[in-house]
Order: C-alpha cells, then structure tokens, then sequence
C-alpha cells in the first residue's frame, strides 16, 4: 500500500509457536485478504528467532547464558512423551544454571563474542562526547585496555588474534571514514 511519498507498508506478523501450525495459518488466510484489499509486504518473526538473537547478544555483551527452555504449551499438558521430554531438559537446566552460579565457572568467549566486545570497544573509544554514560562505565570497568570484559576469561588465542585483526580493521574503517568526512 502506498502511503504517499512511495513506501509500501509492512506488516510484521510475530508467531508464538515455532511450528507453522492453527496460528500460522490464521495470519496467512489474514495476509492473503488483505493482499486482496491493497498489496502489502508480510514479514514473519517467531519467537524462537528472537530468543535465540537474544541469547548471542547477552552472550556478546558478557553474560553467562546457562541454557534456554522452550515449550509447547499444549503439548506439555497433553503429550505425555513430550512432558517427559522437558522434564529432563528442565532437570538439566537447573543442574547447568546451580553449576554455573555455585562454581562462578563461565565458558570460553565464543569468536562471536570477542569480535562483539571488540566491535562496542571500537564504538565507545571515539565517542565519549555522544556515548558519555557509556564511555564512563567502560573506563570505570578497564575495558577499553582489555582483550573482553572478564579478566578470568580462558580466551583462545587463536580466536584471540583473529578478533584483534578484526578490531584494527574496524577501526582503519573507521578512520578513513572520519578522514573522508573531514575532506
């Protein structure tokens, strides 16, 4: 649908079950009548996609994330091999989370995760006058002279290598962008 200066609209359509069951259907049989009506461009989010985005960014701003849990509610209720199926990943679940919490173990930064601390790294550093609450708690904590945010961290340092490489790529673009602007 235009909306007069040539952006068509957009629906964004989030899903509460992973599988594309009763629900799913409904909201195609919904987009197809109002593709009827007018065209209009459906986009799809379900809920497993933005717990698991959710979950890489906590891990890359240096959280521990222990496990996640997903559920069918129905199916729970109903399904008695199912039931049991979550059950047992409730059971390991609390055991990894009492582990984790008791312990204070934390596992290895992730290559995603070095590259994401170095990327806000890059970020902050440059920026105090727009960022200054941010830039605070980063000089607060060291991180601006650090390789992640935990000083314990087991880093692999081939893993950390490659993130450093990637940091000063990040931050020659960087300059060269500011230096274009400034031309």
């Amino acid at each position: 649908m235009e909306d007069g200066v040539g952006i068509k609209m957009k629906i964004l359509a989030i899903m509460g079950s992973p599988r594309k069951g009763d629900s799913y259907q409904i909201i195609r049989v919904f987009e197809e009548k109002l593709n009827a009506l007018e065209k209009v461009e459906f986009k799809y989010l379900f809920l497993k996609e933005v717990l698991d985005s959710l979950e890489t960014t906590a891990s890359g701003w240096g959280f521990n994330v222990a496990g996640n849990l997903g559920v069918i509610a129905p199916a729970f209720q109903h399904a008695p091999e199912y039931r049991t199926k979550v059950i047992n990943e409730i059971e390991s679940l609390s055991e990894n989370l009492l582990d984790a919490i008791k312990t204070g173990k934390r596992p290895s930064p992730t290559l995603y995760d070095l590259i994401f601390f170095r990327a806000m790294k890059c970020k902050i550093a440059p920026l105090k006058e727009f960022y200054p609450c941010d830039y605070e708690y980063w000089v607060q904590r060291g991180w601006l002279n650090k390789d992640y945010y935990l000083d314990n961290a087991s880093i692999n340092p081939f893993k950390n290598i490659y993130a450093k490489f990637i940091e000063s790529r990040i931050e020659n673009e960087r300059l060269k962008n500011f230096k274009q602007r400034i031309q």
